[in-house]
Formats: C-alpha cells, sequence, structure tokens
C-alpha cells in the first residue's frame, strides 16, 4: 500500500480560544440530534470523525457492527457494514473524502468510500483508539495484563510495527488500575485519556523516529470542575488546546496545550454521557451518546458567563433522586452520596466500562450495557 495524502492537511484548523473575547467561556449552542430513525436506531456509537471534503460525519455504530455516514440533513444516515467489521470503536481520517482509518476488535483498516472495500493494516487484539501521524502512520493503545502500549504501525506493510512506548501512569494511587481508552494526535502530539485512574497524559511525538516523551500528565478524579467521573473522548484543535469530555460528570472542559484546566464549556441543554467528540472548521461539535444511542449536534462560540442559561443534564436529575432515596432510607436525614470524592473510582469504572478490558479482578468483558 503506497501512502497517497499530504496527512498536514487532516489537522484541525480551529482554534478554541480564537472564538472568545474578554471574560468569555465556551458555550455549546444545541443544533439537533442524529441517529433516532425509529427504523433504523444507532446503538451504542463510540468513535466519531468529520471529513471535511465530504461535508459528513462519520460514526462507529458499534452495537451494529457498522459505519454510519451523516450530512446536516440526514437522520438515518448511510450504514456501511461488512463481515468483517466487528464493534468498531475508533476512526481518523487517512484521506479526506476518500479513505477512513477503522479500529475494531480484531483490526486496523482501511475503509475506501469510492470503492466500499475495506483494506486491512494490522491484526489487532485489545486495542483502544486510533489516530494517525503526519507520516501517515497509524497510532493505537494495546492492553495487555502486563500493561499497556502505545503502538505504530506502518501503512505500506500489513502488520509492520515500527514503534511500541510503555504507557505509565506516573501520579495514580497504588490502587488504581490504569485503562487508557480515547486518543487524539495533532502534528507533533499525542493525547491518551484513561478511564482507569480519571486522569490524561500529553506526549511530544518526533515524527521522524516515532519517539514519545512524556510532556504532562494529570490525574483529576472528582466531581468538581476541572476533574473527571468517567474521562472519555479528547480532541486538540490547531493550538494543541483540548476539549476532553467527563462522561458520568455529563461535561466537557477546556485545557491548555499544557494540561492547565481552563474552564468548563456551558451547554444550553445540560450536554450529554459522552464517549467521543469530533469537531469541524465552523466550530461545530459532534457527540456520541453510548447510553441513549443518539449523536448531538452543537454549535460552539463563546458567551460571557452570565448571560449563559444552562438546563439541568440528566445527571442532575438523577442526583436529585438519589437524595430523595438517602432521605427515606436514613429516616429523614439527608446523606450527601454525590461526592465522587467519596467512590473508589475503580468500582466507577468498572461498573461503566463499555470496552471489553478484563483483568484478574473483573471481567469487563459484561460492562458494555452500561456505557
Amino acid at each position: 500500500m503506497t501512502i497517497l495524502y499530504d496527512f498536514e492537511d487532516c489537522r484541525a484548523t480551529w482554534s478554541y480560544k480564537s472564538l472568545l473575547g474578554p471574560g468569555q467561556v465556551l458555550c455549546g449552542e444545541y443544533v439537533r440530534i442524529f441517529g433516532k430513525s425509529p427504523s433504523n436506531p444507532i446503538s451504542k456509537p463510540l468513535g466519531t470523525i468529520y471529513d471535511e471534503e465530504k461535508e459528513q460525519w462519520i460514526v462507529a455504530d458499534s452495537g451494529n457492527n457498522a459505519l454510519r455516514l451523516f450530512g446536516m440533513s440526514s437522520d438515518a444516515g448511510d450504514v456501511v457494514t461488512a463481515p468483517q467489521l466487528k464493534n468498531p470503536s475508533a476512526l481518523a481520517i487517512w484521506n479526506p473524502g476518500k479513505e477512513v482509518a477503522v479500529l475494531d476488535e480484531t483490526n486496523i483498516r482501511i475503509f475506501d468510500q469510492r470503492s466500499g472495500r475495506f483494506i486491512t493494516i494490522a491484526d489487532v487484539n485489545n486495542c483502544r483508539g486510533l489516530g494517525v501521524t503526519d507520516g501517515g502512520e497509524f497510532v493505537t493503545i494495546q492492553y495487555n495484563r502486563n500493561g499497556s502500549e502505545i503502538v505504530f504501525y506502518s501503512p505500506e506493510m500489513p502488520n509492520q510495527v515500527l514503534c511500541r512506548s510503555p504507557y505509565v501512569i506516573n501520579k495514580a494511587a497504588s490502587n488504581l488500575a490504569p485503562k487508557p481508552c480515547f486518543l487524539d494526535i495533532s502534528h507533533n502530539k499525542v493525547c491518551v485519556t484513561d478511564l482507569g485512574v480519571n486522569g490524561f497524559s500529553i506526549y511530544d511525538l518526533e515524527l521522524e523516529t516515532l519517539h514519545m516523551e512524556l510532556r504532562s500528565q494529570e490525574v483529576l478524579p472528582g466531581a468538581t470542575d476541572g476533574n473527571f467521573q468517567f474521562i472519555s473522548g479528547v480532541k486538540f484543535d490547531k493550538n494543541d488546546e483540548l476539549l476532553i469530555a467527563d462522561a458520568s460528570g455529563y461535561k466537557l472542559q477546556y485545557f491548555d496545550r499544557e494540561g492547565r484546566f481552563l474552564h468548563r464549556v456551558r451547554f444550553s441543554d445540560g450536554f450529554l454521557y459522552a464517549s467521543s467528540l469530533a469537531l469541524n472548521s465552523k466550530h461545530q461539535l459532534l457527540a456520541c451518546d453510548r447510553i441513549k444511542g443518539t449523536l448531538k449536534l452543537y454549535q460552539l462560540k463563546g458567551a460571557n458567563p452570565d448571560t449563559i442559561i444552562e438546563q439541568p443534564s440528566m445527571k442532575s436529575f438523577r442526583n436529585q433522586k438519589n437524595d430523595l432515596d438517602n432521605l427515606n432510607r436514613n429516616g429523614g436525614r439527608l446523606t450527601d452520596f454525590r461526592s465522587t470524592d467519596k467512590i473508589d473510582p475503580r468500582k466507577n469504572a468498572a461498573h461503566f466500562d463499555g470496552y471489553g478490558y478484563a483483568n484478574n479482578n473483573h471481567d469487563w468483558s459484561n460492562q458494555d450495557s452500561e456505557w
């Protein structure tokens, strides 16, 4: 296989900071929902990307073993299936308007939109997240019982591993088990989010050698802004600043290129239980709700915090119900069970994980229904 495209043009052209005036914060204005067709509903969406050439959103419809392609006027979207496609979980643009990289349970593949064919790049197991470097190499996270590795595969030779880098969490408490699941890549950086420790790592990437140097690592379990209850998707902008989702916290958070927290993104509808994210050059944001099997589209913009009216998320409604349940159980004395600082993050992760992980303490393969 020959690299056909200058991958530099696949990178983010948008800037989060460019949307902000003095004193403003990022705000997501609800536009519409995709995937709610009664006759052909999407199921357990995981990865999503945007193809600027075709002006369409592409989604890993993992529950249906399919890909979905959505234009702005779509509802159900165009469905792509193949016998070999099993539980697709991550996507990356490889050649805009023509080819998409797909990670599923057993392979990294190229989907050629012109012919409808899938071309196998590598046979893989227990891999999560997918990206493409400026040189066209594929990067993913491979999990095994001895730990995880960030692995680079060649686009020119099937199953050719170019580089392996151990994935290590330095700041986590010894009782937390790392479980990296999502990644994004810019020109010279890689960010990996870890649902086991509720943290993320930013690496500097040397394009010639594919050597990675840890630049910043943050472990941030908790319910307050700047922390995560169940970290998920991540997306760079052109300045290497980051948006990172907190699925269980029903929020999206903005960090600078060094991993420093800036603020929580405000949403007019309370946001959603987000797995992955995609953005485009129009500053539109698509987020996958794996629980409800829907995709929500937002328009990002800047706004003054005191002018934003936020609707409560479903998380807020559940907290109110928990308060009433706790009140009844304690004979009229309210005990606050909402503080996730009192919750073992391992139990939180084990309850919600949907990526098929398995370890000696817990069978992760049956958690998909919880995501």
